[in-house]
C-alpha cells in the first residue's frame, strides 16, 4: 500500500480554484446505523440508515476582489443556493491515485475574520453536504 504526504491538494469552490490559499482540508462522511435487535435474538443485528458528509477547510483569507475567498465565501453563505466543491489530493487530473471529490454544499458556518496581533489571518469554512459526494478516478 503506497503512503502519500498532503502536499498540493486541489480545491474548487464554486469554481474559483483556491488551492494557492489552503491550508486544511476534511471530508468526513457518517452513516446511520440503527439497531434492528430483536428480543429473542442474542447478538445485535444493525441496519445502514442514512448517509451525510461534512467538509471543513481552512483558508488563507484573502478580501481582494470578486473572487477572493472572501467574496466567495460570503456570497455562498448568504445564499441559499448550494455550492459546488471539487477536491483532489494532488493538483493533477482525477486517476486512480488521485480521486476526485464532487459535491454540492452549503455553508452552515463560516469565520470571516480571526487572528491576534501578529497571526495570518485565516478563513475557517464548514461545508454541509447535500445530495452526496461523487468520487472518480478518471
Amino acid at each position: 500500500m503506497a503512503k502519500m504526504i498532503l502536499k498540493e491538494a486541489f480545491i474548487s469552490v464554486g469554481g474559483n480554484d483556491f488551492s494557492t490559499k489552503l491550508k486544511q482540508v476534511t471530508i468526513k462522511m457518517d452513516k446511520d446505523i440503527k439497531d434492528a435487535t430483536a428480543m429473542t435474538q442474542e447478538w445485535e443485528e444493525a441496519l445502514a440508515g442514512t448517509k451525510k458528509a461534512e467538509i471543513t477547510a481552512q483558508f488563507f483569507q484573502d478580501y481582494d476582489g470578486a473572487t477572493s475567498v472572501d467574496a466567495v465565501l460570503w456570497a455562498a453563505f448568504l445564499s441559499d443556493a448550494v455550492t459546488a466543491l471539487i477536491i483532489r489530493p494532488a493538483q493533477a487530473s482525477a486517476g486512480s491515485d488521485n480521486p476526485q471529490f464532487a459535491c454540492n454544499a452549503h455553508i452552515p458556518s463560516y469565520q470571516p475574520l480571526g487572528a491576534s496581533k501578529g497571526d495570518v489571518v485565516m478563513a475557517p469554512v464548514t461545508f454541509k453536504v447535500t445530495g452526496g459526494i461523487t468520487r472518480t478516478t478518471s
